[in-house]
């Protein structure tokens, strides 16, 4: 059957506050390097929660602790249309760390240097002592559909039977084409 419940009157909760607020701010650093349209380089770094704000509505001092960022991604063009795109992450707060390595294969097609590109491609990650991630991609254009599946192998395992976690992702990835120097705009049927 259907149930239906109605509550009536106050919450019994109380909290040392009713509300609050705090200012927080960060910075970060990335560098990047392209040194043709098919290969790439970056690497930045970041900090986050420089003050460590007091964040609870307790009267009790809990700090939002500041969490280290530092990251690598690349891409490098193995043949005219296959690359690899080797990855690493590391994030740490307080006593909490995440480190991530891995790379993505792909197979590209471009119809032009503007427009029509197709990839496809699949990858292998692993998330320090904790899982093996496997993933697919495909971009058509713009749009771009990601699948991924964590294989969790750490003392998650006993709560999620190693079945892992099941993801999708969506991009669109907003691109103008550029004009380096006057008598060279790209041709308006290409860019359709």
């Amino acid at each position: 059957g259907m149930r239906i419940l109605i509550m009536v009157g106050a919450f019994s909760e109380t909290f040392g506050r009713e509300k609050f607020f705090f200012f927080d701010c960060g910075t970060g650093i990335a560098w990047g390097y392209t040194p043709n349209k098919h290969s790439l380089c970056s690497v930045g770094a970041s900090v986050s929660h420089l003050l460590e704000p007091n964040v609870t509505f307790f009267d009790v001092k809990t700090s939002l602790h500041r969490k280290y960022t530092g990251y690598f991604v690349s891409r490098i063009t193995i043949l005219e249309n296959f690359s690899i795109s080797p990855v690493a992450y590391a994030s740490f707060q307080h006593t909490y760390r995440e480190i991530v390595f891995g790379s993505l294969f792909e197979y590209q097609y471009y119809r032009n240097r503007i427009s029509n590109r197709f990839a496809a491609g699949g990858g292998l990650y692993y998330r320090w002592a904790d899982a093996l991630i496997v993933c697919a991609t495909v971009q058509w254009e713009n749009i771009r559909l990601g699948l991924s599946y964590d294989l969790n192998f750490s003392s998650l395992t006993r709560a999620s039977k190693a079945r892992g976690g099941f993801e999708i992702s969506l991009y669109y990835i907003f691109k103008k084409p550029s004009v380096r120097k006057a008598g060279h705009e790209p041709c308006p049927f290409e860019v359709m």
